[in-house]
């Protein structure tokens, strides 16, 4: 027999689920998954809500859990007499989704309540006109306005409580133990003390990267970050000091901290706001001593195909035509870009999108970053005799669905890879090119001699997309200004005929004093610069892609009626129009002088088993 608080926890869980899926948001078949995982969590006397069990498994994110449940708590609030409306907007879930943590803790603020699409902000001080407005930038992208900001003791006090709960790291207060372990490298307390500081302030510095450097240099060594992909110099601290941290580092890292001689890779973990963040941490020799690089990986900062692709949503369309294949389908889609493009972000967040409840996902990657439920991901160790091609081909006698290649390297895997889509697997995979079409150039080269044709016919009959990108940086939306294109020509006093705009068109150019929110630089993340090339599934024209790429005539693929090719300057036009970007960023990042404005035709895919899915 069940006791009340059983009784009660179910009720909640069929509520809760119910309208999840009335919603949308997941399937029954995903709330099952999640309802086994809540007992089993229960059955180990752990924590964790069935929403948080939702996002940890990459259902939903917690944005669209929150949106979903205002019913239920409006619901809850109707039982117990209160106001319905008033108890929906301000339940702590979504009050907590209201403003970014890091803004929050950064202006000592917190949002107090919220009537209608009016949030009130309470504030532990007076804030600036500039941090309003970051305040009110932030709560339009959870589609609110801030009504007012509320200074009052009582809120005061509450919030400075609020506040002091959770994890925050000064910057200037790290510098001065930094300077103390300068001059006193044998503190071990101190020096553990800065490794988690180091590690908490790089996060909520929104840094993917640490570097530390221990070179035998008289000024010093630096600790820098990698933030919106430019490296920014942080903190120095002595020779002696940096050794200190360096051989910490290692040991923690499950390195041999005695060996600096030879490269070496380790990870560890940290805990940061109630989650786990773990650290790729890679060692290699320079000259004069050693560098350290560790790549923070925290699965809350995963995006999500929404998140990636929100500047483009006629492209987000097709990205999410691709991720929705229903059963085993032939097929190639290949993401290329530099290094450090986010291939591997955009390869997870398209993974995520899959039915991973419903599909054999297998991935073979060097080496698997994040972990995704539902996915069997499959580590390359070379030493061992476990490479790229040797997985795959193992991989294919345990039934898949999708084949997920993390980077292409060699002829052996490329040849096995379109092997795998000729007998009716799904393949994702990444290569190094400069464009989307050269990306179909560097496969087909990669193949064989012995299978060079044959590949390259393959590959024109079962390739769906070739998708190159570049990370380019936004303007920051605090300070940025607006200009029409022609005064944007006279103050950069280059042309921007290449994007096809209007000269009374307004653009916007970033600050060059900036503000607070983009750290004084006129800019503040980045924004996905793609240029795309997406295949319907057509036999008769796949069948004359594949005589151009035999007949060496890849170039003129992009021409042919039916295929969907957006160049990188179109790109980057949308992007100038929608303010993400300023004239300067979209020159810099934009190669090509040909632009080929059009209108952009709806995108499907028609799987093999003669089943259409429109996505208009």
């Amino acid at each position: 027999m069940l006791d009340a608080a059983e009784t009660e926890t179910r009720v909640k869980t069929a509520t809760t689920g119910d309208i999840l899926i009335e919603k949308g948001v997941i399937s029954q078949a995903q709330l099952d998954i999640v309802l086994r995982q809540h007992r089993r969590l229960q059955s180990l006397g752990a924590r964790g809500s069935i929403e948080d069990i939702i996002v940890s498994n990459g259902f939903a994110t917690r944005a669209q859990v929150a949106e979903a449940l205002v019913d239920l708590q409006r619901a809850k609030a109707a039982e117990e007499g209160g106001d319905p409306a008033n108890s929906a907007q301000n339940s702590a879930t979504f009050l907590r989704l209201a403003l970014p943590y890091n803004l929050c803790r950064r202006l000592g603020v917190r949002p107090l309540r919220r009537v209608g699409k009016k949030l009130y902000v309470a504030a532990t001080r007076s804030l600036t006109e500039a941090e309003k407005d970051e305040l009110i930038i932030a709560a339009r992208t959870a589609r609110l306005d801030i009504d007012d900001v509320v200074i009052d003791p009582r809120d005061k006090k509450e919030t400075l409580a609020v506040l002091r709960t959770e994890t925050h790291v000064d910057e200037e207060a790290l510098g001065r133990k930094i300077d103390r372990l300068n001059s006193q490298p044998d503190e071990g307390v101190l020096l553990q003390q800065i490794i988690t500081d180091l590690m908490i302030d790089a996060a909520q510095s929104r840094a993917s990267d640490i570097h530390v450097d221990n070179v035998e240099d008289n000024i010093g060594c630096w600790i820098s970050y990698r933030i919106d992909g430019d490296l920014k110099y942080r903190y120095l601290m002595s020779p002696e000091a940096s050794k200190r941290l360096c051989t910490r580092l290692k040991n923690d890292a499950g390195m041999d901290f005695s060996d600096s001689r030879r490269p070496q890779d380790g990870r560890f973990p940290f805990q940061y706001q109630g989650r786990q963040i773990d650290v790729r941490c890679a060692a290699m020799p320079i000259d004069g001593g050693e560098t350290i690089t560790m790549r923070l990986l925290d699965p809350e900062s995963l995006l999500s195909l929404d998140d990636l692709f929100k500047d483009s949503p006629v492209l987000l369309k097709r990205m999410r035509a691709l991720a929705s294949i229903k059963n085993k389908t032939g097929g190639v889609v290949i993401l290329s870009g530099p290094t450090g493009s986010g291939k591997t972000t955009t390869l997870y967040a398209i993974i995520r999108e899959l039915d991973r409840h419903r599909l054999n996902v297998m991935t073979v990657e060097d080496p698997v970053e994040y972990r995704i439920p539902l996915v069997r991901q499959a580590q390359v160790l070379p030493e061992i005799g476990t490479t790229f091609s040797a997985l795959l081909r193992a991989q294919l006698r345990h039934d898949p669905d999708i084949l997920v290649v993390g980077e292409l390297r060699d002829s052996i895997t490329a040849e096995t890879a379109l092997r795998s889509a000729e007998s009716g697997h799904f393949v994702l995979t990444t290569i190094h090119a400069a464009d989307a079409l050269q990306t179909i150039e560097r496969l087909s080269g990669m193949f064989p001699p012995d299978y060079r044709n044959s590949g390259t016919y393959v590959l024109g009959h079962y390739l769906w997309a070739a998708i190159n990108q570049r990370l380019i940086k936004r303007v920051c939306q605090s300070c940025k200004t607006p200009a029409t294109v022609r005064e944007a020509e006279q103050h950069l006093k280059k042309n921007l005929f290449i994007f096809n705009l209007d000269p009374e068109e307004t653009i916007f150019l970033a600050n060059p004093s900036g503000c607070h929110s983009c750290g004084y630089t006129g800019y503040r993340g980045r924004a996905l610069l793609p240029e795309t090339l997406f295949i319907p599934f057509d036999p008769e024209l796949r069948h004359r892609i594949a005589d151009y790429m035999l007949e060496g005539n890849t170039a003129d693929i992009k021409r042919l009626q039916g295929v969907i090719f957006q160049s990188r300057a179109e790109s980057a036009a949308a992007l100038l129009r929608r303010g993400v970007i300023d004239p300067e960023i979209a020159l810099a990042g934009t190669e090509t002088l040909e632009s080929n404005s059009s209108d952009v035709p709806s995108f499907s895919i028609q799987d093999r088993g003669g089943e259409a899915d429109e996505h208009g």
